[in-house]
């Protein structure tokens, strides 16, 4: 991205300056226009979002939503792309001064960057903002205060949200939805509870989690499995549901419960009763059907070795610190154990013991890692690291020497001329 940023920077200020000096062709303009229109007629077909759908394992609806995206920038960049050619093709004719041409050009890139920006900016009372959600005061009065990496919240699937008809009044749809999903203690918007969602944005994308997350949301065993402790979502549905008989926290007015999981979750690290050993990648429906995983005393470790630690025995475990990059857990074993952190598994992340030793993360249950760790007490920091980070910050040094390679080229190309003396 940083690549093509740069390489759009550089076009962008040789097509200023060409529009400047009256040099360069129109016609390029429009040749982008076009392309962008054939882009979005791509994007906007039916098949552009199956195919989305089908090659990168997403959601239909979140798959069409992201063409639909795309079918509408491009089409917004054909109109500044057939803006600027009629701008710059008058300007060439001598039928537009420069001032209007250069007055045309400010007022269509502030428009196209409007169209991007204007929605994110609402205006409203401060308090429909600022205010702590009643349900993420029950959590914490529930808990005795609510700390990273110590439980999940599941939520139902809506399309549609209720509020307060005075709500809706008072903002305008996107700040009213906003409103409405902080009381849902959507993740987007309530961060700082350090109440943590289980969702299709969770690291570790894929088939697996996708499955995962259907199934938490039929089944709270499966779900209090991967330390699901709640459930949100609509009353009317949620009451006619076993969850009903643990109803924590209501909001009638957003048609709003919250529900204590009625099957005891796992904690967030443990150390596995039995690990099981499987040398090839782990069904998941297949897993969750089996009735001694459902009841936490068997964890599925993907690894070729054969020498997995038997079951940890007295062993305990501790989070020592949680952050979404870096997470350290104290073991005490009096042998060899399988440390299993519900997390998932994902590229970019190494696990080290104290005395830096870096031992390998396994997938453990479809989704999660899972660690060996040697008997006595030690301390595992699994830390995560972007991968391909110091590959493209030696491509973004690589091109800044580049660029001040051309300049400093064309500062002593100007200062002294072929032919001319020092």
């Amino acid at each position: 991205m940083g690549v093509v940023s740069f390489a759009a920077a550089m076009l962008a200020g040789a097509g200023l300056d060409a529009v400047r000096t009256g040099t360069g062709r129109p016609a390029l303009w429009l040749a982008g226009a076009i392309l962008c229109a054939s882009a979005g007629l791509a994007l906007y077909a039916e098949t552009a979002s199956a195919w989305m759908s089908g090659h990168f394992g997403a959601p239909p609806a979140l798959a069409y939503e992201i063409t639909r995206s795309g079918t509408h920038a491009f089409f917004f960049s054909t109109l500044a792309a057939l803006g600027v050619w009629v701008a710059v093709l008058g300007a060439r004719r001598r039928r537009l001064s420069e001032a209007f041409l250069l007055t045309a050009l400010a007022a269509i890139m502030t428009l196209d960057l409007a169209r991007t920006n204007l929605g994110a900016y609402h205006i409203g009372p401060e308090e429909l903002a600022t205010f702590i959600p009643p349900l993420a005061e029950a959590i914490k009065a529930r808990e005795g205060g609510v700390v990273p990496g110590r439980f999940r919240m599941i939520g139902t699937a809506e399309e549609k949200i209720a509020m307060p008809e005075r709500i809706f009044r008072s903002l305008d749809h996107h700040g009213a939805k906003s409103m409405a999903r902080r009381q849902a203690l959507d993740l987007e918007h309530n961060t700082q509870f350090h109440i943590e969602s289980a969702n299709f944005y969770l690291p570790g994308y894929g088939s697996a989690l996708q499955f995962m997350v259907e199934q938490w949301r039929k089944d709270v065993t499966a779900a209090a499995r991967f330390n699901v402790t709640y459930y949100i979502g609509r009353q009317s549905r949620l009451n006619e549901t076993p969850l009903a008989k643990a109803l924590v926290a209501a909001l009638p007015a957003y048609d709003l419960a919250l529900y204590h999981n009625p099957v005891p979750a796992k904690p967030r690290a443990y150390l596995s009763r039995r690990p099981e050993r499987a040398v090839s990648p782990v069904d998941p429906a297949a897993m969750l059907a089996r009735p001694d995983f459902l009841s936490g005393e068997v964890d599925v470790i993907e690894t070729s070795d054969p020498t997995l630690p038997g079951p940890a025995g007295d062993g305990r475990t501790t989070i020592d610190h949680y952050t979404p990059e870096n997470v350290r857990v104290r073991v005490e074993s009096p042998k060899p154990a399988v440390l299993v952190l519900l997390d998932a598994f994902d590229k970019g992340w190494t696990a080290r013991l104290e005395n830096s030793v870096e031992i390998p993360i396994l997938r453990a249950n479809a989704l999660v890692r899972a660690v060996v760790v040697p008997s006595g007490a030690h301390v595992v920091t699994f830390s995560y690291r972007t991968p391909l980070l110091r590959a493209g910050a030696a491509a973004s040094l690589a091109g800044c020497l580049l660029c001040l390679g051309l300049i400093s080229h064309a500062w002593w190309r100007r200062r002294y001329p072929t032919g001319s003396r020092r």
